[in-house]
């Protein structure tokens, strides 16, 4: 079968801009706790460990402490001025939308992994504008290998970029009573409604059966194409980021083509 020069081109531009979506939209590595990745709802049943955090008041308590119920984790640094507060905004609309159920049937906790910045007083500071009660939700944080630990084990990704930021994924962990991941979800229209709901369906049956819809690579080239607008209040195109994925794609499409146009010469 013969294919035309255009044809070619074509074909690999598509296969490369594939790959590198993939590359750069993978917003985790493999977690030991988890089942694998791929859904917008994911179901886990791996284990969080226990861990030495501390609190907003600057009090030391261990993870395990807060078990017994359902326990609502997420993440955030203080000084983040993108996805961190449209999320925690997100869940204090659900918190308070549940109202004495928090506390009572679940708790929460935001884990700030800006260990060198989030102190106590920041967290308490950037926590009062989610809670009053910090009883039913506390924010902590710990030493960076505690705060690397607690994400491998619920599925977190971040990393530290050039602006002295963090590139991170939106992620809520929903923890049983027993300590194992029973959900987690994704993505930056994710919904505080789907947390309560998740947790309603685990306290009547003792098991995660939120219906998951796919969570596909377009799902997840729109994770590192998007970013939040604090101004607008909105997630709006990140030109920069599009600009360097397809940059980069024409730039290895066109070095694998000329690496194709080169063999086939040779064999011709």
């Amino acid at each position: 079968m013969k294919f035309s020069r255009l044809s070619l081109v074509s074909m690999v531009f598509i296969s490369v801009l594939f790959v590198r979506c993939r590359a750069y939209a993978s917003t985790r590595p493999a977690s030991k706790a988890g089942d694998g990745a791929g859904t917008y709802g994911e179901v886990s049943g791996g284990a969080v460990g226990d861990y030495l955090l501390t609190d907003q008041d600057g009090k030391q308590f261990r993870l395990k402490a807060l078990l017994g119920k359902p326990l609502v984790v997420s993440y955030a640094y203080t000084s983040c001025t993108h996805t961190c507060t449209p999320l925690l905004s997100k869940l204090k609309g659900a918190f308070d939308g549940a109202g004495k159920d928090l506390g009572a049937e679940f708790t929460a906790l935001t884990i700030g992994f800006d260990a060198e910045n989030d102190t106590p007083g920041a967290l308490k500071k950037y926590g009062m504008n989610f809670t009053k009660d910090f009883t039913v939700w506390r924010f902590a944080t710990s030493q960076q290998k505690t705060i690397d630990d607690i994400a491998r084990d619920t599925g977190f990704y971040y990393q530290k970029d050039e602006s002295g930021g963090f590139e991170h994924m939106n992620l809520v962990t929903l923890v049983g009573s027993d300590g194992r991941i029973f959900k987690r979800l994704y993505g930056s229209g994710l919904k505080g409604g789907d947390v309560l709901e998740a947790i309603r369906q685990y306290t009547r049956t003792g098991r995660a059966v939120v219906a998951a819809r796919p969570y596909g690579l377009w799902d997840k080239v729109k994770l590192f194409c998007y970013r939040y607008d604090e101004a607008a209040g909105r997630y709006t195109l990140d030109y920069g980021a599009v600009g360097a994925l397809v940059a980069g794609t024409l730039l290895q499409g066109a070095t694998i083509g000329w690496i194709i146009h080169v063999i086939r010469r040779k064999e011709g």
